[in-house]
């Protein structure tokens, strides 16, 4: 009769587990939560096991997290939940995922991952076209706008990349259907109107171009192919918010001369930025003038906004 062992790696099969992880993102932000910490046990018991963290970003990391929970247990310890989901739930990167199957798990989940994106699409659209905004469709994806324009910049960058990868291998038909779900992905970006990830996407994307072409990755004329195409896709979205978004309304209206620029014209812009910033201005003075030291090192916890003069 053969030895059994109980192991961790018997129990906890990692790659069932990413999986587990990433589909249960989209159906309960409380089944992700029971995945996360099952994942952040099993990161635990690796690094006693080990006795080391790998990761090139392990420090700043590291800080992150000691930082959000201890700011939170003692200035905001009503919300250490949300310390601990903002914070220790960070520590998964910590986990070991290096083997001889992690380019097979990639690819695996980058098809996951574009696959849930076209099913939510009927879903987000639905609500959109009911109320002129994506928020209902966060019934399909826990959480909110702000959620699905992150969901959807992300669904954008690994299906433009299996483009890339399938052009590359000479498969231009696979290659030309994975740039048409690119462009797909990228509408529905720009209908969440969230400007900090359709900035975020530009500012990543352009840079991503460049560094495939400087590599050799793309060849000079596929580089100015998706150059042409991204700049297209671009000019259209913005044409798309400058009908149906007031900030950047109230923006094209100050650089062609309509208005002046001024701290209304700012907070619209902006949304409300330039007061939360005097705001925050004001939190810090006092701090520095309270001499709260411990304050000015490690913040004030997660939802410091409660600590600003007014209301957002």
């Amino acid at each position: 009769m053969k030895d059994f062992t109980i192991s961790w790696k018997n129990i906890f099969n990692l790659e069932f587990y990413i999986y587990f992880l990433v589909i249960s993102a989209f159906i309960s932000i409380s089944l992700f939560e029971i995945f996360v910490v099952l994942g952040l046990l099993y990161v635990i018991y690796q690094i006693f096991k080990t006795r080391n963290l790998r990761g090139s970003l392990k420090f700043p990391l590291l800080a992150f997290i000691i930082m959000s929970i201890i700011s939170t247990l003692i200035f905001n310890f009503s919300k250490i939940s949300k310390g601990i989901e903002q914070g220790l739930f960070q520590g998964l990167y910590f986990t070991d995922l290096k083997g001889k199957d992690l380019y097979k798990l990639i690819l695996n989940l980058i098809y996951i991952f574009i696959s849930i994106g076209i099913l939510l699409i009927p879903i987000i659209l639905y609500h959109f076209y009911q109320s002129g905004d994506v928020l209902g469709g966060a019934k399909g994806i826990w959480g909110g706008s702000f959620e699905i324009a992150q969901f959807y910049s992300m669904f954008s960058f690994m299906s433009f990349l299996l483009s890339v990868y399938f052009f590359r291998n000479g498969n231009k038909k696979l290659g030309t259907i994975f740039m048409v779900i690119t462009v797909i992905f990228l509408g529905i970006l720009f209908i969440t109107h969230r400007r900090s990830s359709l900035l975020a996407f530009v500012v990543v994307f352009t840079f991503l171009l460049i560094l495939f072409f400087k590599n050799r990755l793309i060849s000079k004329k596929l580089f100015y192919g998706f150059f042409v195409a991204f700049l297209g896709i671009v000019l259209s979205g913005y044409i798309y918010l400058s009908k149906t978004d007031k900030r950047i309304k109230t923006l094209n209206d100050v650089i062609l001369g309509k208005k002046e620029i001024s701290e209304e014209s700012l907070n619209k812009i902006t949304s409300l930025r330039l007061l939360i910033l005097k705001d925050a201005l004001i939190v810090l003075e006092n701090d520095i003038e309270n001499k709260n030291y411990i304050n000015l090192l490690i913040g004030h916890g997660v939802r410091s906004g409660n600590y600003l003069p007014h209301k957002y």
